[in-house]
């Protein structure tokens, strides 16, 4: 499964990772107040060192290294061609 996400706010330029479809829901991770609920994602094949990808309440999507968070995209991401809903992943999960 692959997530389309933009590097700045204005949308340029897009990108894409890719992830294995399976994902996990769990709380924030310490270095970014740990407050919310993210939906986390194993990369495919590991690039610069980022293991997982999480994508915050906002759809906004976040590198994790064994020892670092990283904001990776300045706005929403999309997955499956549409743009990222929490509640729509969680609906899915059910």
């Amino acid at each position: 499964m692959s997530i389309i996400y933009y590097e700045d706010s204005y949308g340029f330029p897009e990108r894409e990772v890719v992830v294995f479809k399976e994902s996990r829901m769990g709380p924030a991770p310490k270095e970014v107040d740990n407050q919310g609920l993210w939906e986390y994602f194993e990369v495919h094949e590991p690039v610069d060192l980022i293991r997982f990808y999480g994508i915050n309440e906002d759809g906004f999507l976040f590198g994790l290294t064994d020892s670092s968070v990283q904001l990776v995209s300045e706005r929403e991401c999309k997955i499956g061609g549409k743009w990222y809903s929490r509640s729509e992943r969680l609906k899915q999960k059910l």
